[in-house]
């Protein structure tokens, strides 16, 4: 009987304190969502900086091919214009 006495005690006085537990997670919780709307914001600054990187890309990729054709073009008509066509 004591030990039921006893262990109604000790539940009576943990759910206060769990109900402060509780409180305290919703408020973390609460005040955490205000900091999603920067979250969300620095990611789309993010991705918009990633879609810039790939299309600086896509243009030095071109260069590039442009060039390594221009160079291959170079050599052809060296090639062409060598009197043994070596």
């Amino acid at each position: 009987m004591i030990g039921s006495t006893l262990a109604l005690a000790v539940r009576a006085r943990k759910l206060p304190s769990m109900g402060r537990a509780v409180m305290l997670f919703a408020l973390a919780t609460l005040f955490g969502g205000c900091d999603m709307a920067g979250n969300a914001a620095t990611a789309a600054t993010g991705a918009e900086s990633a879609v810039q990187q790939a299309a600086d890309a896509q243009r030095s990729e071109s260069r590039v091919r442009e060039q390594i054709g221009a160079a291959y073009q170079q050599a052809a008509d060296r090639q062409a214009q060598e009197p043994d066509g070596r």
